[in-house]
């Protein structure tokens, strides 16, 4: 039986990432910068609270979903983006493993092996430097790469479904990248 077909394995997967998550979620918040970061951040939480405008339409998909989110400006969205940005890379990471190791080893090894391999590669990326720094204060850069991280994410979405529906996953990924073109060349 393999980990899809048992829910209880696929609920430890969940569970497993949800913590990971709320775990950086914490760690985020609690060095949250509590003044506007000088440069790119001052100008942007600036501009979001309606101190000064922005020169250009710099990052008008994030500037939304901030404005959306927190209408007062805030800089809430940096770490609530680097917890999903865990929680989304955990789920890539064992998606790619199981692929390579299932079949490989034993199958309670494998699983063991796929989530320890996927909690570490999740764990590594909360705790690099750069993402840190940008889930800590005012910063597309995080919500850029969580944004390019969902919509390949979608992808694993379409194997699930029935045919019948499945073609309108390649269709919300394409809405998507076009949507976080306007902010990032990730997309490119």
């Amino acid at each position: 039986m393999t980990d899809n077909q048992n829910p209880r394995l696929g609920a430890v997967d969940w569970i497993l990432s949800s913590v990971l998550a709320g775990f950086a979620f914490i760690v985020f918040l609690c060095g949250l910068a509590d003044y506007a970061y000088p440069g790119q951040s001052a100008q942007l939480l600036s501009a979001l609270q309606g101190l000064e405008p922005l020169p250009e339409a710099k990052y008008p998909l994030f500037a939304c979903v901030n404005g959306l989110l927190f209408p007062a400006g805030s800089q809430l969205l940096a770490p609530i983006c680097g917890a999903v940005g865990v929680f989304v890379l955990y789920h890539l990471a064992r998606a790619f493993l199981s692929v390579r190791v299932i079949g490989e080893y034993v199958e309670k090894d494998a699983r063991f092996i796929v989530r320890l391999g996927a909690a570490v590669s999740a764990a590594v990326f909360a705790f690099t430097p750069a993402v840190r720094l940008a889930s800590t204060h005012l910063d597309p850069a995080v919500f850029d790469t969580v944004w390019a991280m969902l919509s390949f994410a979608l992808l694993f979405v379409s194997s699930k479904l029935p045919r019948k529906a499945a073609w309108t996953v390649p269709v919300l990924v394409g809405v998507l990248s076009g949507l976080g073109v306007g902010d990032t060349i990730l997309f490119l």
